[in-house]
């Protein structure tokens, strides 16, 4: 599991995620951090050596990220055009939406900036 977390002393901080699920690391930066935004690795990645277990968040488990990271924006990526990815962006978004969490995403078009 990876992880980071970008933060200047007294200023919000930026979780990226890399590729990980959601386990209790992930909640322990959660407590320690003031994260403003997550940049979260979706998709439920999956290869062969891994089995049924996925190599990135699933829709349900970037779901109980923001709830973790209760006031953050979320910026979803790797979640599509990867053969590895056995989720959509539709699905996030259902996932999203089911918890009443949709406004809190930030879709990213590929190699656009967007601002947070």
């Amino acid at each position: 599991m990876i992880g980071f977390v970008l933060a200047r002393e007294g200023e919000d901080a930026v979780y990226v995620s890399g590729d990980t699920v959601w386990y209790d690391g992930v909640a322990q930066v959660a407590a320690r951090f003031p994260v403003r935004t997550a940049v979260l690795f979706l998709g439920a990645a999956r290869v062969k050596a891994a089995g049924d277990w996925p190599l990135t968040f699933t829709a349900e488990g970037a779901v109980e990220a923001a709830h973790a990271f209760g006031r953050a924006a979320i910026v979803p990526l790797h979640f599509e055009g990867w053969a590895h990815c056995s989720e959509s962006r539709a699905q996030v978004e259902q996932a999203f939406a089911a918890a009443g969490l949709a406004d809190r995403l930030r879709w990213p078009l590929p190699g656009s900036p967007i601002e947070i």
